[in-house]
């Protein structure tokens, strides 16, 4: 019986390697301080850093950026529901603000902002 063997593809080092590993560092860095960081700012940062250890051969393009990622094992994920995010002080002055100015409606006529539907139909009905 042959058994076939699957040569997982090596990552290349990259070409600019010291803007490479500086720029890791920052992200590391950034990171680290829970601070959102894009594609755009990753992008801006490594030019930064081209710029400033005078290599202009550097682009950072869209295509290096996949390769920065791949390299260091970077995936976007959207941040939501952080409890770090929101002081609770006014959360609570919220929740008890939004329960006096609904307090003379029925619970059929309170909407939830994110009911996208109901202005849909609004305009579907109207037309």
């Amino acid at each position: 019986m042959l058994a076939l063997i699957r040569l997982s593809k090596r990552v290349k080092t990259p070409s600019f390697e010291q803007i490479d590993q500086k720029l890791y560092e920052w992200f590391v860095s950034v990171r680290s301080k829970n601070l959102p960081i894009s594609g755009p700012i990753i992008q801006t940062e490594a030019m930064k850093l081209a710029e400033k250890m005078i290599v202009k051969e550097f682009m950072a393009s869209n295509g290096w950026l996949e390769k920065f990622k791949k390299r260091h094992d970077i995936v976007w994920k959207q941040v939501s529901g952080e409890a770090n995010d929101v002081n609770q002080e006014t959360v609570v002055e919220w929740k008890q603000k939004i329960s006096r100015l609904i307090a003379g409606y029925e619970a059929k006529d309170v909407y939830n902002a994110d009911e996208t539907g109901f202005f849909s139909e609004v305009f579907l009905l109207s037309h």
